[in-house]
């Protein structure tokens, strides 16, 4: 089987398992299946070409349990940004992340985090320890474009960097933040803005993961230093 069939055999895994089965809009979902065969192919000659990759979001609010700024894809641009999760930054990528980074990682959610936890506590009860509890004001908004790009050079081949770079830059895009000033006065709430060459999307999952990754150099510093 070439490289081309096997790219749309995952292409419609990543559709049927993660994809159509979470979809709320199934508007959405039924015009898709209408030519699903169709777009995975359109889809398919973008990971297998060199050409700049483009998307549009559709941009609103989320009010629990904070309110959030979501940009989401259409379905044809979900099941690209999925693939290259699943297929590109995670193989190539997370065996740059501690064990105990338990953050949007397969195996190892909520509970992995609690069983850790308690692991470290009894390790540890016999010895004075502290716990550091800490955000990072505005993350998503604040991770730098050339930093992370910088990061991802030298693990991802040439075609890969690419791609991964268009999805990084998604956010540069005026209308962004012209929506988000819409809702801004549609809510009379204040807003976070997206700075050229900084933020990445809330809703993708490929900023799910590369948000993780994007500190994977401290995290080793405060773990090893």
């Amino acid at each position: 089987m070439d490289l081309r069939k096997n790219i749309v055999l995952d292409l419609l895994d990543v559709y049927e398992r993660e994809i159509r089965k979470h979809c709320k809009n199934k508007r959405k979902v039924y015009l898709f299946e209408c030519y699903k065969m169709s777009y995975l192919n359109e889809i398919r000659d973008v990971l297998v070409s060199r050409k700049h990759y483009s998307c549009k979001y559709s941009i609103f609010l989320i009010f629990e349990p904070k309110v959030r700024v979501v940009m989401s894809l259409p379905i044809k641009d979900k099941v690209l940004n999925h693939y290259v999760t699943r297929f590109i930054l995670i193989p190539k990528l997370e065996k740059y992340l501690d064990i105990r980074n338990a953050a949007t990682r397969k195996g190892m959610g909520t509970e992995y985090a609690r069983k850790l936890f308690r692991k470290h506590l009894v390790l540890n009860k016999s010895k004075k320890f502290y716990i550091l509890k800490l955000d990072i004001s505005k993350y998503f908004y604040n991770i730098d474009h050339e930093v992370l790009k910088s990061l991802l050079k030298d693990k991802l081949n040439s075609m890969e960097y690419s791609l991964v770079c268009d999805i990084i830059d998604s956010s540069n895009k005026r209308y962004v933040n012209d929506r988000i000033s819409l809702l801004e006065k549609k809510y009379g709430i204040e807003l976070p803005r997206y700075e050229y060459g900084k933020g990445l999307p809330i809703g993708n999952m490929t900023s799910q993961f590369l948000s993780i990754f994007y500190l994977y150099q401290l995290n080793h510093k405060i773990v090893h230093d």
